[in-house]
């Protein structure tokens, strides 16, 4: 039994910028497997900038990828993960994003 204010450890992988659209989208995916097999975490935390352009397939590849990393995720948008075009980038910066995440401010 833990008593409140004890300290539960918990192993989280901190992720950011996979840039999904980018040319270097592969090499990040790639170089998260051995990671993620060496430290098991039982967390991932993905803070911000999860596509290039904030285009709906590069969102719905991040999302896929992050998703089959099978650990829970937090995930926070980035300054990136908006679209770049007009008006879309002012009228519904967030849309993409909340199709996959449903929110942008994650509990």
């Amino acid at each position: 039994m833990y008593s409140v204010g004890s300290a539960l450890p918990v192993r989280l992988l901190h992720i950011s910028d996979l840039h999904a659209g980018s040319v270097e989208e592969t090499a990040v995916e790639q170089s998260l497997e051995p990671l993620l097999e060496r430290i098991q975490p039982e967390l991932i935390v993905a803070s911000g900038d999860l596509t290039h352009r904030g285009r709906r397939r590069e969102h719905e590849r991040a999302a896929a990828f992050l998703r089959s990393l099978g650990r829970p995720l937090l995930v926070i948008p980035g300054n990136h993960d908006i679209p770049y075009t007009f008006p879309a980038r002012f009228t519904r910066p967030w849309a993409e994003f909340e199709r996959q995440w449903e929110t942008v401010e994650p509990v």
